[in-house]
């Protein structure tokens, strides 16, 4: 609450208290002003001559007045009460409608308020305005305390988060050096081992047909610099022969060390750069993708309407389930049959291999609406058996088996394509759609999509536009060590790469809710992108994986026990048994 929107009540109040002022001032003053009135009307008759006027309508006011003074003390109480009255229930009323948070800790000022003024001759304070003044000012003073309060709890929360995924990151940083430093020391030491015994052997060669030929290997310099090599030593006792050509032709000859085969790159990974005094150098090629499905071909459409192939239809709308990261608030929670410690594959080969029903929800292409995370999979079947305009709260009861009701076509259609008067009212006031929740049984998987945005130029960035500006800064800072920007950008890699080892088509998703094919992800955070998708591709297309796959996938996450309670332990067993 601030004192400009505190203005209104307050200047109703000084308007009804004004108005009971007048009245109390009837109650002294109303013979004297039923004298002026006199004067006035019967000067404007007989003019005023000799003072008649005057003193006649003067001699009249006393006479009124000492006569009629209960008549008009009654009348000026009685208004001054009412409109007082009137007053405060009208302040009240407006109060109520847009501040009724006020009476939390005023109700009983007000009451009292309330009571004191209808008191006779009291009434002639503004107590209406002074309690109302009382009133605001308490509550701003209050709500100010509140709100610096939150801010300091908030901000120690978010230092605190902020420390946490910091160290986190720092030890998995940690973590994956060591395992690159080990991987680069296993090559290097095969390495060099392969050239120790090619040394050897060529030496033994050219010992066992020169006899008189002693070799004195020395390593062979850096390719970087250019030498010749010293001439070998010759014993002086005698010049061998020239070889033979029947063994030149069978040995080959020795190649040098850097010409030979180099090991593999490392894989793209962040290092601790903390020491440098330049910017380390980026990969050396973007990220690319082949983006082909590993879904299985449907021959026919699903014919049934409450499928998730006919709702998109009907609809327009992609069908989306998201899922999240280990660590984020929307990871599995209690109420989740899986446990918290499975990874973002495992939450992908779950849904792939058994096909549960989930909580799912709808976007239309051009329309801005909020989903539960900004990553997760495009649905391409299914059936759809319960939907909302909201979050519905539904709980899962097992792998197969989601909510309690059931709902009406005309309630799934209302839910997915949000086609109403109301929906288009709420959109153009708001500038989006919220959440909807649809609950899709049996869903198969038609591909994964991660968030991007368009900016002024046509570039479409991960996340969001906002990823150009952490790029740049990413220039300048990565020079002390490894940056958020980095670390986003390894992320975004990872989940595209997750989702294409398992042969899921990789997409993007707009904050429009428009979906384009990825075909790659450079390392200034742009991401390259194929032809736009439709909800009908989506419906006609492949969905869902083979079941030898499925019963491949599903073995290897059983024996890792991801499932809470036996019960549901047993239920994913019988899924994968039956394929």
């Amino acid at each position: 609450m601030t004192w400009s929107k505190a203005t209104p009540a307050l200047v109703i109040s000084g308007i009804f208290d004004a108005l009971r002022l007048m009245f109390v001032g009837f109650i002294f003053f109303g013979p004297a002003l039923a004298g002026l009135y006199c004067d006035y009307k019967v000067s404007d008759w007989i003019g005023p001559a000799f003072g008649l006027t005057t003193a006649g309508c003067a001699a009249g006011a006393a006479t009124l007045g000492f006569f009629g003074a209960p008549a008009f003390m009654a009348f000026g109480t009685v208004m001054a009460m009412a409109t007082g009255f009137a007053g405060w229930l009208a302040v009240g009323l407006i109060l109520l409608m847009f501040n009724s948070r006020i009476f939390k800790e005023n109700a009983l000022w007000f009451v009292g308020s309330l009571l004191f003024s209808e008191i006779p001759f009291i009434g002639a304070i503004p107590a209406i305005t002074v309690s109302v003044w009382k009133m605001h000012s308490h509550q701003i003073k209050t709500e100010k305390e509140a709100y610096k309060k939150w801010q300091k709890e908030n901000a120690a929360a978010q230092l605190a988060e902020r420390n946490q995924r910091a160290a986190q990151s720092q030890a998995a940083q940690q973590a994956q050096q060591e395992v690159l430093d080990q991987e680069w020391e296993n090559q290097m030491g095969q390495q060099e081992e392969q050239e120790t015994e090619d040394g050897e052997t060529n030496r033994t060669i050219a010992e066992a047909t020169l006899p008189n030929l002693r070799l004195d290997t020395k390593p062979l310099p850096s390719p970087s610099v250019r030498q010749t090599p010293p001439p070998l030593p010759i014993s002086s006792q005698s010049v061998p022969p020239p070889l033979p050509q029947e063994y030149l032709k069978s040995v080959p000859p020795p190649l040098p060390a850097w010409a030979r085969s180099t090991p593999p790159p490392l894989p793209i990974e962040i290092h601790n750069y903390a020491s440098a005094t330049q910017p380390p150098p980026l990969p050396p090629q973007p990220v690319r993708y082949t983006n082909t499905s590993g879904m299985k071909d449907r021959p026919t459409m699903n014919s049934d309407e409450r499928s998730v192939e006919q709702v998109a239809l009907r609809n327009n709308a992609f069908i989306v389930h998201t899922i999240a990261e280990s660590g984020q608030a929307q990871h599995h929670n209690e109420n989740s049959n899986v446990s918290g410690k499975v990874t973002y594959g495992d939450d992908m080969d779950i849904m792939l291999a058994f096909e549960p029903s989930v909580s799912a929800s709808s976007v239309t292409p051009g329309k801005k609406a909020r989903l539960w995370t900004g990553d997760g999979f495009i649905l391409g079947g299914g059936q759809i058996s319960e939907a909302g305009g909201s979050d519905q709260g539904t709980v899962a009861h097992g792998i197969k088996r989601r909510g309690n009701r059931t709902s009406s076509l005309e309630e799934i259609d209302h839910a997915v394509g949000r086609n109403s008067e109301l929906h288009k009212r709420d959109y153009d006031r708001i500038g989006t759609f919220g959440m909807n929740e649809i609950v899709v049984n049996n869903s198969e998987v038609f591909g994964f999509f991660q968030q991007a945005e368009k900016d002024a130029d046509g570039r479409y960035w991960m996340f969001s536009a906002e990823t150009k500006k952490d790029a740049e800064m990413a220039k300048k800072m990565r020079r002390y060590g490894p940056t958020a920007f980095d670390n986003n950008l390894g992320n975004y890699r990872r989940r595209f790469s997750t989702a294409q080892e398992r042969g899921i088509p990789l997409y993007v998703m707009t904050p429009e809710r428009e979906v384009y094919e990825a075909l790659g992800v450079n390392d200034d955070g742009t991401v390259e992108i194929g032809k736009q998708l439709t909800p009908e591709e989506v419906a006609r297309g492949r969905a869902g994986l083979s079941a030898e796959k499925r019963k491949e996938i599903g073995e290897r996450i059983l024996k890792k026990n991801l499932f809470r309670g036996e019960k549901i332990q047993k239920e994913a067993e019988e899924i994968i048994k039956s394929l």
